[in-house]
């Protein structure tokens, strides 16, 4: 058994995909591991710059898009390491970082998971440690309560503060851009859902391995940079909504029914909140009109289809995804 496995997930990324490889490649030092890509039905060429450029790489073409996790998922079963790191194709690695992680976990057994610190590529620190949701703190952040309260030790926001990125602790979840799991620890717990196609399976997997008696840690003296990191706010609707769709699914799956319910409910007033103060904005704002015009705009769609009662409910595989893909 090698001593890890790099594996990445591809959609259309060749030009994030060939710079990460080449850090990949370029950090290892002395370490033996191997590197698994899964590409997802690329059109952009991913697939033949892989064979021209990386030819030790092991490529899996999986002949659809399967998504994140479900990606993630087929690349396990060729990934020979003791321990697996999920990489994202658009991570940039600094030499030394995978020999520091899994010294990291060889050190500590207790860890099944472990992450880096992520920053973004103008080097300023890219919030990956998540909290794991809960009745409370969803409300208050439909409500943009959330980050004021978590000043004054009220309630928890949705990623732990910045201060918490300076020392190595366990923390509630990471964010699923670079994770490093224990094989044995990936055993136990089982893949990655696919009834979450992206978004959401980072969070579930997290409370799962906790479940299990894991701890998830964050490794700080190890950097990389995640050049997907812009906001939400920017992303197209569609991916939006799938964001929104995973969320409710979440809850499905660990409060039942009614945390679903609960969730959906939330969700709304959170939607209804932004639809008002993106028609604020309009007014208050006129040379930025465009931006929330669109932000009301995507959570007026979201509204829509939080009408629908199953909604949320179908399964990924249920549904055509070519117009979303996991590039990074």
């Amino acid at each position: 058994m090698t001593d890890f496995s790099v594996l990445i997930v591809n959609w259309n990324g060749r030009g994030y995909l060939e710079k990460c490889l080449r850090s990949v490649y370029g950090s290892m030092g002395e370490a033996e591991f191997q590197c698994v890509v899964v590409d997802n039905a690329s059109t952009d060429g991913s697939v033949a710059m892989v064979r021209e450029q990386f030819p030790q790489v092991t490529l899996v073409e999986s002949g659809s898009n399967l998504g994140f996790a479900r990606g993630n998922n087929l690349g396990f079963d060729y990934c020979q390491g003791r321990y697996v790191f999920l990489v994202n194709s658009d991570i940039e690695m600094h030499t030394g970082g995978f020999a520091e992680l899994y010294a990291y976990m060889d050190a500590h057994p207790e860890a099944g998971m472990v992450g880096p610190k992520v920053l973004n590529p103008d080097l300023t620190l890219q919030a990956n440690c998540l909290i794991l949701p809960n009745p409370w703190n969803i409300v208050l952040r439909a409500l943009a309560l959330d980050r004021l309260l978590a000043r004054f030790g009220i309630a928890s926001g949705e990623f732990a503060p910045e201060s918490a990125y300076d020392r190595e602790h366990e923390v509630d979840a990471l964010v699923g851009c670079f994770l490093g799991v224990r094989r044995e620890a990936l055993d136990q717990v089982g893949p990655l859902d696919s009834d979450f196609f992206m978004y959401g399976e980072d969070l579930d997997w997290c409370k799962r391995f906790h479940q299990a008696g894991w701890s998830i840690c964050l490794c700080p003296q190890v950097a990389v940079i995640h050049y997907g990191g812009g906001s939400s706010d920017n992303a197209p609707v569609p991916f939006y909504l799938e964001l929104k769709r995973s969320s409710l699914r979440y809850w499905a799956k660990h409060y039942g029914m009614l945390g679903m319910v609960w969730c959906r409910l939330v969700t709304m007033l959170h939607e209804a909140v932004r639809v008002l103060f993106g028609v604020a904005g309009m007014i208050a704002r006129p040379s930025q009109r465009d931006i929330f015009q669109s932000k009301a705009r995507r959570s007026l769609a979201c509204l829509g289809r939080l009408l629908n009662p199953g909604w949320g409910l179908q399964s990924p595989k249920e549904r055509p995804k070519e117009q979303l893909g996991h590039g990074g």
